[in-house]
């Protein structure tokens, strides 16, 4: 039998390699641990007993190693379960080639968790989330014996690790370096700032990689980094023909995800391509909404309670954040996550089409100057309406309540379940509950530093409630329903 030692910290990164997950803890001695668990994670398939047998053939012919079997498991919209497929891939690194193999060669099957994240799938197994303290049993060859969250993403009171911190800026005339001009690096650590300047690309290169491995940093967190910065440095150092230790984990290659633009209430957007490292994480403040509404407190926040990695939370919506904890919610009651969206929209005549689909409702002010003017505002009024009448896709017009007048929702031809809660209101419960916890310690908190952080951490959770609304409707959302965000309007 393998000897075990103990460790405990916090996880700061997880990644998939060929063998399993590399973990990294920062251990309470202050030690950076890079830590392999043997991990292999699974999807599921629907269909047809020959359509199982041609998909795991194809598998086994491409030397995809797998294993798999049938298991009970249903969907989101039913009460009795299905037999599935599930099929195991034993090296994480080849998940994606499996499902696009059986996703195109067998069409007819249909796929389960097949595009979830997989650092957010290991998270929903091991019941981990970001910087959790921790507690895992490890091999002398680094390898996870076991591994456990030593405390509950909804605690309040949570101590993070002492993170450090290099920042790194531009210097010069225009405010976005991507428009042109001349200028020079600044690198802060510790309130110590020095400027980089030089003609020589190697000596610069180098002078790089002495801070990073000086100073070691937890978080590059940087103005400009995933459009300028870094691909700036990559750029310096293939003309020096130098490696740039950027990443922690020196045997893999630097994230890099292009930039794109997307459609969103008829205007065009443009969205910074991303630069992500692996056991450290690259932060850049002019690309993330978490960081500029919420601060790096916020961002953390919203990373535990989401079981959204850091560097993908600080780059993406709010709304996948609420998205993945109704994956996590639903994947651990057994109900299966359908590749992409497959629920459509109920068929409505004219007229009830007319009635149901209003929107919400705004009163014209009246123009002039008034005194004497009151105002009242509801605390997160769309989800506390959402969890307080049970409105989530499955429990919108079940089978069960139809004829219960106290079901009905006001005004339209819905109504809610009275019996069964639904995903939607477990979800939004402990966000609202957590929210309700921070705003009565903003009111008893002492310093300026804890109440400027305690208040990052409400708006962080804020803004995941305030699109839980939106992703009721939302046309890509995964256990998205048109009906139940009609129920709440209404």
């Amino acid at each position: 039998m393998p000897l075990f030692h103990h460790l405990t910290g916090w996880l700061l990164d997880a990644y998939p390699v060929h063998v399993g997950m590399a973990v990294w803890l920062l251990a309470d001695n202050g030690v950076r641990h890079r830590l392999l668990d043997p991990y292999a994670p699974a999807f599921y398939l629907a269909g047809t007993s020959t359509g199982f047998t041609q998909a795991t053939r194809l598998l086994t012919q491409r030397h995809i190693a797998h294993r798999h079997g049938m298991v009970q498991r249903r969907e989101l919209w039913d009460a009795d379960t299905i037999p599935v497929c599930e099929v195991v891939i034993i090296h994480p690194t080849q998940f994606q080639q499996a499902v696009k193999l059986v996703r195109e060669s067998v069409p007819h099957l249909r796929l389960y968790q097949a595009d979830v994240a997989l650092p957010q799938l290991y998270f929903y197994d091991r019941r981990l989330f970001p910087l959790c303290r921790c507690e895992a049993d490890v091999t002398g060859h680094a390898l996870i014996h076991a591994i456990h969250a030593c405390d509950s993403p909804w605690e309040t009171d949570y101590h993070l690790p002492p993170l450090s911190i290099m920042e790194l800026m531009v210097e010069g005339a225009s405010p976005n370096p991507n428009h042109g001009g001349v200028f020079h690096l600044l690198v802060r650590v510790e309130d110590r700032e020095r400027r980089l300047e030089g003609e020589d690309t190697a000596e610069f290169v180098q002078t790089v990689n002495g801070l990073l491995q000086r100073y070691d940093p937890d978080i590059l967190l940087t103005d400009w980094g995933d459009s300028y910065i870094l691909p700036r440095l990559l750029h310096l150092a293939k003309l020096a023909r130098m490696p740039l230790a950027l990443n922690r984990d020196v045997t893999l290659p630097i994230g890099i995800r292009s930039a794109r633009s997307y459609f969103s209430y008829g205007r065009v957007l443009a969205q910074a391509g991303a630069r992500t490292l692996s056991g450290r994480l690259h932060l850049d403040r002019r690309n993330s909404f978490a960081l500029a509404e919420t601060g790096l407190a916020g961002l953390f926040e919203q990373a535990r309670v989401t079981k959204v990695p850091i560097q993908q939370m600080a780059r993406t919506t709010t709304g996948t954040g609420i998205t993945s904890m109704q994956l996590e919610r639903a994947h651990q009651a057994g109900i299966l996550i359908p590749y992409r969206k497959q629920q459509g929209e109920a068929f409505k005549t004219a007229f009830e089409l007319l009635e149901t689909d209003q929107g919400g409702l705004t009163y014209a002010p009246l123009s002039g100057y008034h005194e004497m003017v009151g105002e009242l505002d509801f605390a997160s009024m769309y989800p506390t309406i959402m969890m307080r009448f049970n409105v989530s896709p499955e429990t919108v017009n079940c089978s069960c309540c139809r004829g219960d007048p106290a079901a009905l929702v006001p005004e339209i031809y819905h109504h809610t379940c009275r019996k069964t809660q639904g995903l939607v209101p477990q979800v939004l419960a402990p966000l609202l509950a957590k929210r309700t916890q921070y705003k009565q310690q903003l009111k008893t908190a002492t310093s300026a530093a804890m109440r400027r952080i305690i208040d990052q951490r409400q708006t962080s959770l804020k803004w995941l409630l305030v699109v839980s609304f939106g992703y009721l409707g939302y046309k890509n959302a995964r256990f998205g329903k048109i009906e139940a965000h009609e129920a709440v309007t209404a």
